[in-house]
Order: C-alpha cells, then structure tokens, then sequence
C-alpha cells in the first residue's frame, strides 16, 4: 500500500506551492467546480494528480492524458495514467491525433496538446488545467526565451496562474525541484513512466535540460533551480506592475474610442519604450496582426524617436503619425489572380502560399472534418469534384460584392457578411485570398468555412487547400 502524498503532512510540498495557484485551486473546489489534470504519465504529473486528489478528492478532477502517437512507449504510458486514474476513482480523457503527426517539432506537438485541453476544457466545462511544471521547467524555459531574445512577460513563463485561448492554466508546484518530486513519490511508494526521448537531445529544450544545466549548476556555487524561480517571480512582479501602469494610461487616453480604430499614444507613454512598446503589441494583437520581433523592435524605435513610422504587417501598414500621436492600419491595396495546379503551391502577394493537393483520408478523419472540424483558418477540404475536371485552381484578391454559400448554409451571403459574423477585424477581412476552380466558382475564403456546393461526401479522398506562411 502506498502512502497518500498530502499538503497538509509533507512539508517540502507546502512550503514551496505556489500561494496563487493553489488558492485559486481551493476556491474552485469550494466552489463545486471541476478541474482537469494534464498528466503524461511522468513523475510530475502524476505526483500533481496524487496531491490534488489527496486534498480535494479525485471525483473533483478530470484526468487529462494526449497519446501523440510518436513513440513506441505511447500506449503503456497510455494504460498506465488509465489504470492511476482507476485506482483513483478520478475521471480518464483520452486524446490523440487522428493520424501520426508530420510536425513532430516542439511548437507542433504542444499545439496539439493544446488543442485537446482547450476542447477537453470546454466538452468537460472545467474551471481551470493544473499543469505539473516545476523548477526545472522554470530554469529551462528561462534559458530557452534568453536564447530567442524574450522580452519581460516571455522571461516570466511559466506563470503560476495563465490563460490562453479562454483556458485557465494553473502551476501549483513551480517550486518544487524534479529531485523533491522524485523523493516524494519514493517515499510514498508511487510508481510512474519514463519518457525516453526526455534523456535525448533532439529537441532544444531536451539539449537545455541535459546538457546546459548540469554544466551550468556544475559552474555555479548556487542552486540555479532555486535562483531561476526566485528569478521568475521577480520578473513576474515587474511585469505586472508595468502592464497595469500601461493599461490605466491606455485606457485614459483612448477613452472614448471605438474599438478597432487607430489608437492614441498619450505623451505618458511615449515617454517610455517599455510603454510604446506594450501599444505597439496589444494594437497588433487586437487586429490578428503577426510580425516579425526585430520589425517591432525597428517600429518602437522609430516611434520613440517621434519620427514618421510605419511597419509592414503582411495585409496592412501600422502607421504612426507624430502629429497626433496616433497608431493606425492603412489595408494595402493589391488586386492579384493566380493560378495553382493541384500538387503544386503558389506564393502570394502577402507573404503567404497556398498548396493545393488531393489527400488519402481516413474514415475517422474524414468524419471528423464533416463534423465541424472544416472550419479553418489555414486548412480546407473539399470534394474532389470541385475541380470541375480541371487540373488547377485560381487564387485571387477578394472583389466587391464577393458571395458564395459556406457549410451549413444553403444559400450565398456576402463575403462581408460572413466576416462579420465571424468578427474578424477589417484588415483580415479585406487581404482574406479567394480560391475559386476553373469555372470561377468560389470554392474557399481563408478564415471562412469552405463552399457546402463541394464539402465532403463519402469520397475517400479530398482536395485539401493550405495558406502557410513563406517568409
């Protein structure tokens, strides 16, 4: 029998817990609320799974666990975490890819396991996903946003309390270092799986774990676990006082201003680059606007130095103007037709390309696109059909008075009717490229559904539509 890890009784626990996280945790569980528990199988998640479900009992918690299908240990860890959450009486949710991923970067199997939590988080109407990140996750994202040039709010990942795309994360056990984790299940007769590719190199972080922090604590006479999550909480209390100083000014000065429109910029933060900087970002994110940090960084200076600015955000300019000390987004006007055969790509104006190819699709994935899952902004498959014999399709600008009938609807609506009801912001709306086959049919707008006239019937393969970026 093993011994139940509580906070209450083991003292390295609750006296490094992060206070925030867990008074959040206790407040949903007072609450009557549901949390999710991402758990792999490793020594922190599942140490994470016995302490919550030790203090607020396992009914309360929803077992999150992604098979990402690149490993031949998959599906026993798989069983393992199933056969935890058994013994516990807590709640098993499964999720895979539908297919064996082609990204098996870093970037690309966190999206996907991102992407479960968030539909896990909504399906199950949880609260919030704890999350076992520890000191060693801290030290290691630290060096990681050193080496890609973060700024303070990325040097303070990963935060005890966070939120991405609607899903409250929290991080209970930052201060924790993996060998306490370790002893503690140990000592309590706990079992847990290995992932073997973590004592690899493939991956940065991996290389960062393995073989930067043993030589770099081996070179230091202090404990660089320690120091790095004393050194995130610091970061973390300078952001937060700098954004809420940024946030009352902004909202002083663009009091009044309907959203999506340029922005002032008050002489209170022009005075300040950090200031400038947080508007330069928030207007870009706000407009779904993506660039480049080293064409932020050149923007920021040149707004600093109250001169004539502008950036080149792929569908539109940011303009600033130093006669009233404005930021606003000027659409770029471009009018392009071009032509793609399937199996082929074609850059477009905007930095962007599209690839169009017919694809072998599963029964599973096939089902899942019909059921919702074709609604994309980067990704679209149709009927083979809507080729219309031909061999390629046309990619243009969008036209005014622009319609056609996406999934789900019988008859067409104006593109800008679509858009609107979707509320993607104007500049979107206006560079958003239209596919249309050889018979100038309207098959695909980007960040719309695709044409119902050519979704998907029983067809074993698709046409499968892609925008990725080229630069």
């Amino acid at each position: 029998m093993f011994r139940e890890i509580r906070i209450s009784d083991a003292a390295s626990v609750r006296a490094n817990l992060d206070d925030s996280a867990y008074g959040r945790l206790r407040s949903i569980f007072a609450s009557g609320g549901r949390v999710g528990v991402a758990c792999s199988g490793g020594a922190d998640s599942v140490f994470l799974l016995r302490v919550l479900a030790a203090e607020f009992g396992a009914g309360n918690l929803a077992v999150l666990h992604f098979n990402h299908k690149v490993r031949a240990a998959a599906e026993i860890d798989e069983k393992f975490v199933e056969s935890e959450c058994a013994k516990l009486g807590a709640e098993f949710v499964r999720g895979s890819p539908d297919e064996t991923p082609r990204d098996r970067s870093e970037g690309g199997l966190r999206a996907l396991r991102l992407a479960f939590f968030e539909k896990s988080a909504d399906d199950l109407k949880l609260a919030a996903v704890a999350q076992g990140h520890h000191a060693g996750d801290v030290a290691e994202t630290l060096l990681m946003r050193l080496a890609r040039g973060a700024g303070l709010g990325g040097l303070c990942a990963p935060r005890p309390i966070s939120r991405l795309r609607g899903v409250e994360y929290l991080r209970p056990i930052l201060g924790m270092s993996k060998r306490e984790i370790v002893a503690a299940m140990v000592s309590a007769g706990l079992a847990w799986r290995e992932d073997e590719s973590n004592a690899g190199l493939d991956y940065f972080r991996n290389r960062i774990r393995n073989a930067v922090l043993p030589a770099f604590a081996e070179a230091s006479q202090y404990d660089v676990f320690a120091g790095a999550v004393r050194s995130r909480g610091l970061l973390q209390e300078d952001a937060d006082a700098l954004d809420a100083l940024f946030s009352a000014e902004y909202a002083r000065a663009n009091a009044g201003k309907p959203d999506g429109g340029g922005v002032f910029l008050s002489e209170s933060i022009l005075a300040h680059a950090a200031f400038v900087r947080r508007a330069v970002e928030k207007f870009l994110s706000e407009r779904g606007l993506c660039v480049r940090a080293s064409a932020v960084d050149a923007f920021v200076r040149g707004i600093a130095a109250h001169a004539d600015a502008r950036l080149d955000a792929g569908a539109v300019f940011v303009d600033f103007s130093p006669r009233d000390f404005s930021l606003s987004a000027v659409p770029k006007k471009t009018d392009f037709e071009l032509s793609v055969r399937v199996g082929g790509s074609v850059a477009l104006p905007d930095g962007s390309a599209l690839c169009a190819r017919i694809v072998a699709l599963s029964p599973d994935r096939a089902d899942s696109i019909k059921s919702g899952g074709n609604d994309d902004r980067v990704s679209a498959y149709l009927n083979p059909s809507a080729l219309c014999g031909g061999d390629s399709l046309r990619v243009r600008a969008r036209r005014d008075g622009d319609a056609y009938a996406p999934v789900g609807r019988r008859s067409p609506k104006k593109l800008k009717t679509l858009f609107e009801g979707k509320k993607t912001p104007r500049p979107k709306r206006i560079s958003a490229p239209v596919v249309c086959n050889c018979a100038g049919e309207i098959l695909w707008v980007r960040g719309l559904a695709p044409a119902d006239k050519f979704k998907l019937a029983d067809s074993a393969e698709a046409l499968e539509l892609t925008f990725c970026r080229t630069v």
